[in-house]
């Protein structure tokens, strides 16, 4: 429930703020992205 509510919100934000600054969010996108894969790719090789 908790995660569900913070993806909503963060969603809703980068939306509203894109129009102020589509290219700050396209960026901030792309490297959370990126980090989201890199994290569970680290975590499923690393535990057995």
């Amino acid at each position: 429930m908790v995660k569900s509510l913070t993806i909503l919100i963060t969603y809703a934000v980068l939306v509203w703020y894109s129009r102020r600054n589509l290219v700050f969010v396209r960026q901030a996108s792309a490297v959370g992205a990126v980090a989201y894969v890199l994290i569970w790719s680290v975590w499923f090789v690393s535990v057995p």
